[in-house]
């Protein structure tokens, strides 16, 4: 805008003019005067009567003023002068240009406005549309619309319309894919506003086709991942035959390089191929270690094709492989994320991927984990370690001081596990110093010195050139969650252990009010009773802290944070230097929980504990435990408690206890101490307690008054012993009748000898395990029954048509008396070890597939995906206590579904885990046609005080009767890298 000064004409001039004397008062009888004696309405008088003078004319009235053009200048007067004042034609209509969002108009001086199209078009409400013009075939043209978390692509009709609808806000790159056609580079798109916003323009996109003499390639840098690709032919590209049948695959510089370098034939038969799918395929493969065809070397590589679906799959991904070439579908879910995006997090620069990709196709390189050679390269080339262990007897020189007969390989599923969760680790942590070895305790075979699935040993002064974690059967057959968090936990070991600096381990034992404390069994105490993602973290060290806390880091943050935002604090700036995570759920599989009074309030500490013991020195004793909590304030309360009471040498007893009165801050307990038990005092040192919600307190040895003490004069400090040699395995055939049917069955009956010198449990005195170890799968397991007279053991094992046939054994039993000393023997060709027995098992029906679960909708079929559905108990009042539906299909291709399990994951990244009892839960054969589609409903009342905000299903786990189990977790987990 600019303004200037004008002089018009005359405006100076002086008018004479006579004017009638002035008179001092009106003529008598009050008549008027006559007119001429009057001011003029066009002159300016002085006075009524005075000198008069005419008035200047209007500068602005001639000419414009001198201004210019008055559709380009605006012209105003004050007093004798003019004002010009540039026209902002861009303030109107934009311009001319057209819609703002994609046009920018540029405001000229006195002259008419510039029209340029903008950098990155804007769109005002939550829908992008357009025209694609210029586009003559053959074959389809498509339009791309990608972000970070966000790729969907139209198919363009023959008018050229295309529309995506419900956009959520942020910023995207809209492409074009026209084969023989020149396109425009991508276009950034800004959604600046919530949805529900007036609809803009529609976007134009012009092509047109490419013509010339031989090939053609043109390609740029762009705002999407795979940049701005063209190219032309004279002639046709040449066929590609995949198993004796013609491919049609899409002119993509990216499907040559996946064609040259690995063999991988991408096929448009069911979605088209985009140049963005193409590239991030391609990119994610050149992550994994693998076979590669040299840029000068003959094609040895065996063919793959691969096929695009909009469906989902199960671990996205399925491969059907022979030795003439692998058929491969891939879901179109698994590239969102898959290409690093430039965002801001929290107003922090960085790039933002997952992956998902990259663990599909993990799947695809190792064979899902058959394939030893390219799981070990994986292992050895990204994360240096190997599964490869030379001599068990060395590794295990200064640890168990075991040999090989302990160990065994990995399953497959289990390697791409370990694979992918390492993967999740930020690159600088890929190969940690000192951790050298994974290796695999046999199935069924539980740990020597610890009750635990995994053990890290990260010890530097044993092991300076190396170290190993071993992982025990149990640490696979637990839920996804679990597992995926106890990997990472024991990677951790090595971090503290190997690479952390003394200072950033003391700074964290400082934040977490740890101190060393010899009364305590694990050697430390803390201050802290509530920043804590475990009672395990709680429970032990500054180590075992850490390790909980970056497993939870990683795979879910928002535990850690809204448990202690000092940890995660820490760990994002100590240890990860800003690497973030970000735990996604697909939104179908959200729901909304609405409460006007959330419960965020931890049970309050222990002010009262109380402990009674009834029963005389030579009798059973009953012992009650009540504690109180200090319940000020609402949601104070608790619903459970926990801990576990112990003797002096290790006999122990779980306990829980239940709220007594209505606010929940009263709690007890009773169990029973045999008269056999240990006598002396008894120990806890933590318990947990835990509200209806999931608000958790860890109250440690320092934080409130213990002191039980046993007066047993029988006690029993004596394990039951096996007698060597004494172990008998039978086998024969028998029938089991359930719903008045009757089945045909094989048991498989372990005896044994048991050496106790007072009495064994009454409840479950003996527990085995039986393996497969022809065929790799878990361990059996049953507990059994004790005979005094005979002093024999005995366990039995229920082998249905649905078990897989080979040859079984038993690799540990154990045994426990009425004092709580267990005694256990392994068996195994190893001297260490008692002689290993075998059985041959034939089954006619081998169940070896796990269940089915559909994920999506099939109308023709009668199928549909997940459904996901809340209702608040209290809508006019909501208080958190909602009514959550689930509905799955779900079926076997044998034994029918079994076990069915899986998690809640709230907004504070609390995990709620749960059983889904349907009418074949419990019983050991499938009632109806198990390979039948069957409609099942989960319906669980989240209580009250439950948080407020997006709730996700975050896993479902289906097992079937033969014991195949179906992982399904819907966490995808996005990592943030901040960008130096």
């Amino acid at each position: 805008m600019s303004t200037r000064p004008v002089v018009p004409l005359g405006a100076l001039l002086a008018v004479i003019g006579a004017c009638l004397p002035r008179e001092e008062s009106p003529p008598a009888g009050g008549g008027d005067k006559p007119d001429a004696g009057r001011p003029s309405a066009t002159r300016k008088c002085l006075a009524y009567g005075g000198p008069c003078e005419e008035p200047a004319p209007d500068p602005c009235a001639t000419d414009n003023g001198g201004c210019g053009p008055a559709d380009l200048w605006r012209c105003s007067s004050s007093a004798a002068s003019a004002t010009c004042e540039d026209i902002d034609e861009c303030a109107t209509d934009n311009g001319g240009c057209g819609f703002d969002g994609y046009f920018q108009c540029t405001n000229n001086q006195g002259a008419p406005p510039t029209c340029a199209e903008r950098p990155e078009l804007r769109v005002s409400g939550d829908a992008i549309a357009g025209t694609l013009s210029g586009f003559s075939g053959p074959g389809l043209a498509t339009v791309m619309l990608g972000s970070d978390g966000y790729l969907e692509r139209r198919e363009v009709p023959a008018g050229g319309s295309f529309r995506f609808d419900s956009v959520p806000p942020g910023r995207y790159f809209l492409s074009v894919d026209a084969p023989g056609h020149s396109t425009p580079r991508a276009k950034e798109v800004v959604v600046a506003v919530a949805p529900g916003a007036s609809t803009p323009a529609p976007i134009r996109l012009v092509t047109s086709a490419l013509f010339g003499e031989g090939f053609s390639y043109h390609w740029e840098e762009d705002a999407s991942r795979a940049g701005h690709q063209q190219s032309a032919y004279v002639n046709q590209p040449p066929a590609i035959e995949f198993l004796e049948e013609r491919v049609d695959t899409p002119d993509l510089a990216a499907a040559q390089s996946l064609l040259h370098d690995y063999n991988i034939i991408l096929s448009d038969d069911d979605r088209p191929w985009s140049a963005e799918h193409a590239y991030r395929l391609l990119q994610t493969m050149k992550l994994i270690p693998q076979a590669r065809r040299a840029a000068e070397a003959a094609q040895y590589l065996i063919p793959s094709q691969w096929t695009l679906t909009t469906r989902s799959l199960a671990d996205d991904v399925t491969i059907s492989r022979s030795t003439a070439g692998h058929t491969v579908v891939i879901s179109e879910e698994a590239f969102v994320y898959a290409a690093p995006k430039l965002v801001l997090l929290d107003g922090v620069r960085g790039t933002f991927f997952s992956k998902r990709l990259h663990h599909a196709l993990v799947r695809f390189v190792t064979s899902d984990g058959t394939d030893a050679a390219a799981v070990e390269r994986i292992l050895s080339e990204r994360f240096g370690c190997t599964t490869a262990v030379p001599d068990y007897a060395a590794l295990t020189r200064q640890t168990t001081g075991e040999d090989a007969e302990s160990f065994q390989t990995f399953h497959p599923a289990e390697l791409v596990e370990l694979i992918n969760m390492f993967e999740e680790m930020p690159q600088g942590y890929h190969a940690v110093p000192g951790l050298k070895y994974l290796a695999r305790r046999k199935d069924g075979m539980p740990h020597p010195r610890y009750q635990a699935p995994a053990v890290a040993w990260a010890l530097p002064a044993l092991f300076p050139e190396g170290s190993y974690i071993e992982l025990m059967d149990s640490a696979f057959t637990t839920d996804p969650d679990h597992m995926h968090r106890l990997i990472l936990h024991e990677k951790a070991h090595f971090l503290w252990a190997y690479v952390f600096s003394q200072q950033l381990r003391s700074d964290w034992t400082s934040l977490g009010g740890w101190a060393p404390d010899p009364n305590d069994p694990d050697g430390w105490s803390t201050t802290d009773n509530t920043g804590f993602v475990t009672a395990y973290a709680h429970k032990k060290s500054p180590d075992e802290d850490m390790a909980e806390s970056l497993s939870f880091y990683v795979l879910n943050p928002d535990a850690l944070r809204s448990r202690s935002l000092p940890k995660f604090e820490f760990i994002r700036d100590r240890v990860m230097q800003g690497y973030r995570y970000v735990s996604r759920i697909r939104a179908d599989l959200t729901f909304t929980v609405l409460n006007l009074y959330p419960d965020y309030v931890y049970p309050g500490k222990i002010s009262r504990l109380d402990i009674s013991v009834a029963g005389a020195p030579s009798e059973d004793k009953l012992v009650t435990l009540e504690i109180e909590l200090h319940a000020e304030g609402s949601f104070q309360g608790a619903s459970i408690a926990y801990l576990r009471v112990a003797s002096e040498i290790g006999t122990y007893v779980d306990v829980y206890l239940s709220p007594v009165n209505s606010d929940g801050s009263v709690l007890r307990g009773q169990f029973g101490i045999s008269k056999h038990g240990k006598a002396g005092y008894w120990y806890t040192d933590q318990i947990v307690v835990t509200d209806a919600v999931g608000n958790q307190r860890f109250e440690g040895m320092n934080d409130f008054g213990w002191e039980l003490y046993i007066d047993n004069p029988l006690e029993d400090v004596v394990k039951p012993k096996y007698v060597n040699g004494s172990l008998r395995l039978s086998l024969f055939d028998d029938a089991l009748t359930e719903n008045g049917i009757s089945h045909a069955v094989q048991r498989v009956r372990a005896t044994w000898l048991v050496d106790e010198d007072r009495l064994m449990a009454s409840f479950a005195p003996t527990y085995a395990a039986l393996t497969n170890i022809t065929e790799p799968s878990y361990a059996l397991q049953s507990y059994g029954a004790f005979d005094p007279a005979s002093s024999v053991a005995t366990v039995e094992f229920i082998i249905t048509e649905f078990n897989r046939s080979g040859v079984y054994s038993l690799p540990y039993l154990s045994m426990r008396d009425e004092a709580g000393n267990i005694g256990g023997q392994y068996f195994s060709a190893s001297p260490n070890h008692q002689p290993l027995q075998t059985l041959t098992i034939t089954t006619p029906n081998p169940d070896t597939v796990p269940p089915e679960l559909s994920l999506n909708d099939d109308p023709g079929r009668g199928l549909h995906r997940i459904l996901i559905s809340a209702t608040p108990t209290q809508p006019q009042a909501p208080n958190g206590e909602t009514v959550v539906n689930i509905e799955y299909q779900a079926r076997d291709d044998k034994s029918g579904l079994g076990t069915v399990t899986y998690r809640l994951l709230d907004p504070q990244g609390i995990s709620h885990f749960q059983y889904h009892y349907h009418p074949n839960f419990y019983s050991r054969f499938f009632a109806g046609d198990p390979t039948a589609w069957a409609e099942y409903e989960i319906v669980v009342v989240l209580p009250v005080g439950s948080a407020p905000g997006t709730w996700g299903l975050q896993e479902l786990v289906l097992e079937d009767k033969a014991g195949n189990r179906l992982y399904q977790s819907f966490v995808e987990t996005v990592h943030f890298q901040v960008l130096q």
